[in-house]
């Protein structure tokens, strides 16, 4: 952390000294009252990236700064001058209060994030336990209903033709909501993907992908997941389900690329369409929701998602998140 809170100020100072040397150059286009505008920058990008201690660094660089390389006489700041007091003054609060409203806006940025992540977790939690019910209780008593139908028509051979035609029906019927029981609780939460982990889910999910729709699915994977993290292997899996049914609704894509490795500390998955391509409007678009989820599930964990696509040459989709390790208490 105290490496890292160097490094910080360190970024700060070279922020300011590039503004400083981009501010001489524009001193002959700029009046001298737009200067300070350029100061505000190394003030809310410390505030965005590394809280308000650089911020507050900044502010005090950037005031220093203007006045002595700007303010005339040039390298002359004088102390005993009220005016050299004045503009350190007003520049500093104007600066402060920028960054101090950044560094706030970027603090509940991140509450948002991880009431967000909280949210998700509840979620995948209820869609758990509702998943396990239905197929566990629910999927129970039907198979028994089903083995009392069968069973019923073996021990009457002698039965009535209509009604035995009537038990076949009911056992059909019995056949068919037991496969759609089974199929809603995988969806809500698919069991491999907590039984046997993330490669296998995805696995099942792209099998499950090419077979429903026909579209021909590729798979390259070199992903270890015994040490993942549980939520982040369920965001992953989120994602992946998420970029599938867009190519499903969206696309008009016959082939469809799906690679999920380790790059350095990062798990990178790319998912690759052929189909008519994602217009840029769209990917920025408040109303796709799903995009925006993409992009969030990633935020979450620390990662990001980019989404880019070409008319009549297909969409991409990579996602890079930071590898986590599951906690020892839920190894």
């Amino acid at each position: 952390m105290k490496h890292l809170s160097i490094e910080s100020y360190l970024w700060t100072f070279l922020l300011v000294t590039a503004i400083t040397i981009i501010g001489h150059f524009l001193t002959p286009f700029f009046d001298l009252i737009n200067i300070p505008l350029l100061y505000l920058l190394p003030v809310l990008t410390s505030a965005i990236r590394w809280g308000k201690g650089p911020s507050f660094f900044a502010s005090i660089l950037g005031v220093l700064a203007f006045d002595y390389y700007f303010v005339p006489p040039a390298l002359g700041f004088i102390p005993s001058n009220p005016r050299d007091f004045f503009i350190l003054a007003i520049f500093f609060l104007v600066a402060v209060v920028v960054g101090t409203k950044t560094t706030q806006l970027r603090k509940e940025t991140e509450h948002l994030r991880a009431l967000a992540s909280r949210l998700q977790s509840i979620r995948e939690e209820e869609r758990t336990k509702v998943a396990r019910e239905i197929h566990d209780q629910l999927g129970q008593t039907l198979t028994g209903l089903k083995m009392g139908v069968s069973l019923l028509l073996r021990r009457m051979p002698n039965i009535q033709e209509a009604l035995a035609n009537d038990l076949r029906v009911m056992e059909r019927d019995v056949d068919d909501t037991i496969q759609l029981v089974r199929k809603i609780a995988t969806e809500l939460r698919p069991g491999i993907l907590d039984d046997l982990g993330l490669v296998a889910a995805i696995e099942w999910q792209v099998e499950d992908f090419k077979n429903r729709t026909g579209i021909e699915s590729e798979l390259s994977s070199t992903l270890e997941d015994s040490d993942l993290n549980q939520e982040l292997a369920t965001a992953l899996f989120r994602i992946l389900q998420e970029t599938l049914t867009n190519i499903i609704r969206h696309a008009q894509a016959t082939r469809a690329t799906i690679t999920v490795k380790m790059d350095d500390d990062f798990i990178v998955m790319t998912v690759k369409d052929n189909g008519k391509g994602i217009f840029e409007r769209k990917i920025h678009d408040p109303g796709s929701l799903g995009l925006l989820g993409i992009r969030e599930r990633a935020l979450i964990f620390g990662g990001e998602a980019h989404i880019s696509g070409r008319r009549g040459k297909g969409t991409e989709v990579v996602v890079k998140i930071p590898f986590k390790k599951a906690d020892v208490a839920n190894a």
